[in-house]
């Protein structure tokens, strides 16, 4: 009697548990996926180079579709007596809005060694690069390159393999 009444306990919780389950399934087959799903993160990465094209800084960010993101590069002015260019000081902010499935448009606010605020706007691919002609306060060029891509894919996949040797900043 007690074995019954145990097989018949167990087989309730079983058939629930399936119950439970199939529901869940037919939720979703029916109304669609309960949860949206994420897409992946967008990175960026962000080379500086000088009027010579040496490279200054290559930062990597990682934001979203819908959030702008926020680059602050400063560093305090060495002492030295010798008369050497001053360190870069950049502030960049971008704002991301997706075009399409495979490109961003990339609004951009930039400002190097706390001089006249740059803006602008610029449409890449997913994995193309895109540069940006920038003047320092001195009037010297300042080249700023950025790709966007979709973290795991091929694209990130080529950022990070051509970052390989590069000092990261």
């Amino acid at each position: 009697m007690r074995k019954t009444r145990a097989s018949g306990a167990l087989l309730l919780c079983v058939v629930a548990a399936v119950g439970f389950l199939c529901g869940i399934l037919g939720m979703e087959q029916t109304f669609g996926r309960l949860r949206p799903r994420q897409k992946p993160p967008l990175v960026y990465s962000v080379e500086v180079h000088d009027a010579d094209g040496s490279l200054l800084a290559n930062p990597l960010l990682v934001g979203s579709d819908d959030r702008s993101i926020h680059l602050d590069l400063s560093r305090p002015r060495p002492r030295q007596r010798r008369r050497v260019p001053p360190p870069l000081d950049l502030s960049l902010d971008l704002s991301p809005r997706p075009w399409g499935e495979r490109a961003i448009y990339l609004e951009y606010r930039a400002s190097l060694d706390a001089g006249v605020e740059q803006r602008g706007r610029l449409a890449l691919a997913l994995g193309q690069r895109g540069s940006l002609a920038l003047v320092r306060f001195d009037g010297e060029p300042v080249r700023l390159q950025v790709t966007v891509a979709r973290a795991g894919s091929k694209a990130f996949r080529d950022i990070l393999r051509a970052r390989r040797g590069k000092p990261v900043t």
